[in-house]
Order: C-alpha cells, then structure tokens, then sequence
C-alpha cells in the first residue's frame, strides 16, 4: 500500500504532490527525489583484545534527502505564481512548525517528516509556458523517522470509558486508597514512540512502571493536572510552570518499544475523578 505525498507549510497550507501524470495538481514528485528509505545510523566502534572491534554505541542521524517536484505553469503567471506556493511551502518560519512532508495511506493514517531545506533552487531558470520547471532541494529532517499525525490515547481511571482502576474505585473508600490500572499497549510503529502522560490529582505519589523502569511523581492536589513529556524530560503544570522537581528520584521516563508492552500505573490516596491518560504519536522508518 504506498502513500500519496504533500507538502504542508509552518502556516498550515497544504500542496499535494502528484505522483501520476492524471493529476491535475501542478505540483509532482519527481522519481529522481532520494534519501527517503532507511535511516543512517552513527556507530562507534572501539578496538577488541579479540578478532575485530566492541560495539559501543549506535545511533540514528539526522535524514539528509533530496526532495524533487516538477512544478508546471500552463502560463508564465502561472508558473511563478506555483514557485512562489512551493517556496512558502518550504520556508522556515521561527516560532512555527517546521516545514514537514506528509505521506497519507489510503486509510486516513498519516506520517509527517519535518525538516529545513539546506540547499537547492538557487539557480533556477526560465522555462517557456507550459514547461516543467524541475526543482531539487536538499533537506534535512532533525528526528529522521516519520511520526504518525494522530496520537494513540490510553486512558486510566474510574470513568467508564477509561481503563478501570484495580479495584474498582467505585467500591473503595475515598480516604487513604490506592488505585492501580494495568494495560498493554500495542505500539504499531517501527520504532519506538515517546509517550506523554496526563496525571489529574488528587494523589501523593503516582508511579508508572514497565518492566523494570519506573518513575514516579506527587503530591498532586484535588485537580491538579502535571503533563509529563517523555521526549523532552519536560514536566509542567497546566499553568506552564515546571513541576520537574515533583519527580521521584532517579526516574526513567521511559519510551514505548514497537509491539506490545504491559503498563501499570499506580496513584495513592486517590479518589473518583483521579486519573492518568497516557497518549503517543507511531514512528516509521520507511513510508515509500
């Protein structure tokens, strides 16, 4: 199943990108773009008392692409008018979003691929009215895996629709109770997925665990809700103030791996409306 492609700006407007010569956007993806299959990675070998070298670190580097799209102008107007959709497409605007390339599955499901052009389209030419003008730009894509648009929700608590405490907080006492609710979560996406937790008080200490990683964070009063950001370590209450100080020692705000993973999360001296929601966005490697 291969995804059609767009370009969306920092402003939000979107350019399809044509990939059949039905099309009737002006707008093409060229089969000379490259760079948008598997992820380079940085590997630090060091040398070995034995035959060969020791693995010691790898990761991935950033995703550097050429991105090629055909533009067409049935007339000159129409051509610069086309150039100048596609240059707002592409430009960084600070305090915005970054520039990102969609791939959109016949399903709804979309992965987004943020990045800055570094180079590319500076020597473009005139080209007679109802040519093509061939424009190739090199980018580069900071995180190189493409994120799913929509976030996966995995809600806890007492309401019905959530994922029930254990037991269920509806015939415990309101006063020195502990709730806890365990799940497993399915990450479909290749690679793994940071998540984000929404914690609502009352509680004194909530923790949440997988495996043998754990953190933990309180006291939270009636109300108080704490956002826990895996991928930036950030902790804030809903006013923005930083709330990192109210984690536990030594936490390990963990991510998800693909697949299937079992959760627990814990909340002492809870009530009715305490709850916990976590919620994270797939990543793919490869959506060509």
């Amino acid at each position: 199943m291969q995804p059609t492609f767009a370009l969306v700006s920092p402003a939000g407007d979107r350019l399809e990108l044509a990939t059949s010569a039905g099309s009737a956007s002006p707008f093409h993806l060229d089969d000379e773009t490259a760079g948008l299959g598997f992820v380079g990675r940085e590997v630090q070998i060091v040398a070995s008392t034995t035959d060969g070298g020791r693995l010691r670190a790898s990761r991935a580097t950033s995703r550097s692409a050429t991105l090629v799209v055909d533009v067409w102008g049935l007339t000159a107007d129409a051509m610069t008018d086309n150039l100048r959709r596609l240059a707002a497409a592409v430009r960084r605007i600070e305090g915005r979003p970054l520039p990102r390339l969609v791939a959109t599955y016949s399903d709804g499901t979309e992965y987004e691929l943020p990045f800055v052009v570094e180079t590319g389209a500076e020597n473009l030419k005139r080209v007679p009215s109802g040519a093509v003008q061939v424009v190739a730009l090199g980018i580069v894509a900071p995180d190189p895996y493409w994120t799913a648009r929509d976030a996966l929700t995995f809600p806890f608590g007492a309401n019905s629709s959530s994922v029930p405490w254990l037991p269920n907080m509806a015939e415990m006492r309101l006063s020195s109770s502990s709730a806890r609710g365990d799940l497993i979560i399915d990450n479909p996406g290749e690679i793994a997925a940071y998540p984000t937790w929404r914690l609502t008080g009352p509680t004194t200490r909530a923790t949440v665990t997988m495996g043998s990683a754990s953190w933990s964070i309180g006291p939270l009063d009636v109300g108080e809700i704490v956002t826990i950001d895996t991928r930036t370590n950030k902790v804030t209450l809903a006013d923005g103030k930083n709330a990192y100080n109210r984690l536990g020692p030594a936490p390990r705000l963990f991510s998800l791996p693909p697949g299937s993973t079992s959760l627990s999360v814990t909340m002492t001296d809870a009530t009715l409306v305490t709850s916990a929601t976590c919620f994270f966005r797939p990543r793919m490697e490869v959506v060509i």
